[in-house]
């Protein structure tokens, strides 16, 4: 049997691509939380794996360094990446909105 990682596990991390994805996608969504949603998470599972957005890169044709911008952001090379990656300051606001919804009602 012969093996081929995907092309995030033997790249380097690349900072600036990474700014380049963040940049694109809150271009096409407006803001990172409705990129997320309709750009990344469309399954809703709170996570991404590297197909769900090598899809969307593909989708937004980014040009970049798509395995670079992804090591930058799955810093813990779990092989998926959350909200709290993308961007922990709407992933905090979430988590509040979140928590007043459960005590308030």
């Amino acid at each position: 049997d012969f093996w081929t990682p995907p092309e995030w596990v033997v790249a380097d991390v690349d900072h600036e691509a990474k700014a380049e994805v963040l940049q694109m996608l809150t271009h096409w969504g407006g803001t990172m939380i409705i990129a997320w949603r309709l750009l990344l998470d469309m399954d809703e599972s709170n996570h991404v794996t590297w197909t769900e957005y090598k899809k969307a890169m593909t989708w937004m044709r980014f040009e970049g360094n798509m395995a670079g911008a992804w090591r930058a952001l799955d810093k813990g090379q779990r092989g998926y990446i959350q909200l709290r990656d993308v961007d922990p300051v709407a992933d905090e606001a979430i988590g509040f909105f979140k928590l007043w919804l459960f005590e308030a009602f």
